[in-house]
């Protein structure tokens, strides 16, 4: 037996051994065959590679060393191979006694002097091991690297608040349902990738560069007794300077029974492409100083991502959130468990998550809700092609891009109530079939149809623009505001139930310069029809209230198109829809006389040069009937015009011979008083429009 020398001299010793020397630190008594073989390789700077120890290895362990550093056996020399996790459909194997390594041994050589000090070379690897107790190092100091990959550490690792000088690799190593607790722990890097685990705990620890759990299994059977005990990855708190990792490895998915990353700090990017989260995902307070990727089918059954930021974008292009199948079962661990247990809503909480980037939610499957309420995104935010099955509630959400829904979308409820957008919002070639709620939004453009691609309605579609704000509504008319699969007797599309009240556009069909006619997809009949159905209307159809704005919102941008006379219709069509609302007792009937006497002098104030023909008509009516009075009648019809005209216009003041004049008849007398006070009114009236044409 080969005794440990002095903690001194183990102090001074810094050079590389010979390849053809031993080790000249030796182990306990207590130490076995095999660790013994470990330590030797270990101690050379070589891997520990326990598939190679063998009985026939036990006889020359005394001996000089055969094999130089760089010599890595492809094949385990005891004949079980070296995969510690079995593929799928794969049997397990049971490992032979000789790769047995106990949990003393391996704290014994990764923090104990005067074995942290030789050799030289700074790691220690093994691989293939067999650990059957619990690895404890609480709050140890581990000076070297540690490498336990491809290894079977059934009973679990304990290193709660240990300090790794360098890295902690677990690389393909199964822990089955056991836990790997290292909350509070400090590493420069953390790997376990490919491997497996009843829990990863990782609450507040501190990683200087990357946490690498690719393709790796986390979850674990619930205790029956305990059924709210879920494993997992449970890392509320945890600091990591460069990346967190959870992509595949090897062609094999990360598979996770939970995720809990409360509060994290990541420098990096945080990586779950086609990560599988068998419950939820939850992210809330994270700071990611890079970005969020949980792309090309990864799955979860909830995700919080509520106060989150990403510096650096989000992409979840492809992602699955699905609610559990009733009755189903989830494989964990080789079993299953009810996943009544763990029943979630199949939704995406993101309300006042910030994105100093661009956000990806493309081809997103979400059989719950995706709420961004108050969410900010400094870029684009992407919905191509998503189908949300119960809701998108982004109220108050700030985007400084476009929103692009189309492509394909399918929704329901969607409502982006008080949210502002830079760009435009984009809902063209896609489908909707619930409430869509925009009420008080700002909008750079509200896009409805581009290049032959218009939105579809669902039968319960709605559309509430009520108070909005939108710089272009780029629609077609009546197209875009039809239900896709309703009609009505006649077979023509039902129209889409709208609310326009107090809603802001600045132009309609295009971003186009203002130009003398409508775009060819706008029509105004279908104009006015599209406001007139926005308002309220009795159980009969009938107009049962009037509201002016939609009215006057929609003659103003069609005036600043230079569509004038398409305005003056519009303008017409308001007043015309006031007076049917009007009611039916006495003084309805008076509003309603009041209003058709205005519509037939000056067509409600938009065809003002309308009295001229009424004061024209009063004047020609005048001459015939001056031709029944004697005076008059011998004078001729020039004599009888300008008598008319001077007694019809009150700024003219009548001849001396006109002043004569005496109408002997009562109807003479009538018609004439009646001229006078009508041409005064006309003429008010005529004064009035020219006033107002001159500013």
């Amino acid at each position: 037996m080969v005794q440990a020398p002095a903690e001194t001299a183990a102090r001074d010793y810094t050079r590389l051994l010979d390849y053809s020397e031993k080790c000249p630190v030796g182990l306990p008594d207590w130490a076995t065959e095999g660790e013994r073989f470990a330590w030797r390789m270990i101690c050379a700077g070589r891997i520990a590679d326990m598939g190679q120890f063998t009985p026939a290895v036990q006889t020359s362990l005394d001996q000089p060393l055969a094999l130089g550093p760089a010599s890595t056996p492809q094949t385990s020399a005891d004949g079980f191979g070296c995969r510690a996790l079995p593929k799928e459909n794969e049997k397990k194997q049971i490992w032979p006694d000789s790769r047995r390594l106990s949990a003393r041994f391996i704290k014994l050589v990764a923090t104990r002097k005067p074995y942290v000090e030789v050799p030289a070379v700074p790691t220690i690897i093994i691989r293939c091991a067999r650990i059957d107790d619990q690895i404890y190092l609480y709050h140890e100091d581990l000076p070297r690297q540690l490498v336990l990959q491809d290894s079977r550490i059934m009973g679990g690792m304990y290193v709660q608040g240990a300090r790794f000088d360098s890295d902690l690799v677990l690389d393909g190593s199964d822990l089955g349902g056991s836990y790997f607790y290292g909350d509070g722990l400090e590493a420069e890097n953390l790997s376990f990738r490919s491997g497996r685990a009843g829990i990863v705990g990782l609450t507040s620890a501190n990683v200087r560069g990357n946490v690498d759990l690719s393709g790796t299994l986390i979850g674990m059977l619930p205790d029956p007794k305990t059924p709210d005990e879920r494993g997992g990855l449970i890392a509320s708190g945890l600091q990591v300077e460069r990346n967190l990792m959870l992509d595949p490895s090897d062609n094999i998915q990360a598979d996770l029974q939970k995720v809990d990353l409360r509060s994290v700090r990541i420098g990096g990017d945080l990586r779950a492409d086609s990560a599988r989260v068998r419950t939820k995902m939850n992210l809330n307070g994270a700071d990611i100083g890079g970005a969020f990727f949980m792309r090309y089918g990864a799955e979860a059954r909830e995700i919080d991502l509520i106060s989150a930021r990403m510096a650096k974008g989000l992409e979840l292009t492809g992602l699955r959130v699905l609610k559990p199948a009733d009755n189903a079962t989830i494989p964990v661990n080789d079993g299953t468990v009810d996943s009544g247990i763990w029943a979630q809503t199949g939704s995406i909480w993101a309300a006042r998550l910030v994105v100093n980037d661009s956000a990806f939610f493309n081809w997103l499957q979400v059989e719950g809700k995706l709420v961004l309420d108050e969410a900010s995104i400094s870029g684009p935010l992407y919905l191509g092609g998503s189908r949300i099955v119960d809701q998108l509630s982004a109220n108050g959400l700030h985007v400084e891009g476009p929103i692009s829904m189309g492509w394909n979308a399918d929704m329901t409820a969607v409502s982006f109530r008080g949210a502002f957008v830079e760009g435009a919002v984009q809902l063209f070639a896609s489908r909707f079939d619930g409430p869509f709620d925009l009420r008080n939004a700002h909008l750079g453009a509200l896009e409805l149809w581009e290049n032959g691609e218009d939105v579809s309605w669902g039968p319960k579609a709605s559309l509430d623009l009520r108070n909005a704000d939108i710089g272009v509504l780029q629609a077609r008319f009546p197209q875009n505001w039809e239900l896709s699969d309703l009609h009505d007797q006649q077979g023509a599309p039902l129209r889409l139930p709208v609310e326009l009240e107090n809603l802001r556009y600045d132009r309609l069909g295009s971003a186009t310069p203002p130009q003398s006619s409508l775009p060819p997809e706008l029509d105004i009949d279908n104009l006015i029809q599209w406001v007139s159905d926005s308002l309220p209307k009795s159980d009969q159809g009938q107009a049962a209230g009037f509201i002016p704005q939609p009215f006057r919102q929609l003659e103003e941008t069609l005036r600043s198109m230079g569509a004038d006379s398409e305005a003056d219709e519009v303008q017409v069509a308001g007043h015309v829809h006031q007076i049917k609302a009007y009611s039916t007792d006495l003084s309805g009937w008076l509003k309603t006389l009041a209003g058709v006497i205005w519509w037939a002098l000056v067509g409600f104030g938009a065809y003002p040069f309308r009295v001229l023909w009424w004061f024209a008509t009063l004047v020609g009516l005048g001459v015939l009937v001056s031709r029944w009075s004697p005076i008059l009648r011998d004078k001729g019809w020039t004599d009888c015009f300008w008598y008319s005209l001077e007694n019809a216009f009150p700024l003219l003041q009548p001849s001396s011979e006109h002043q004569k004049v005496i109408h002997d008849h009562p109807f003479l007398q009538n018609f004439f008083h009646f001229q006078k006070v009508a041409g005064f009114v006309l003429a008010t009236i005529l004064v009035g429009a020219l006033t107002l044409l001159g500013g």
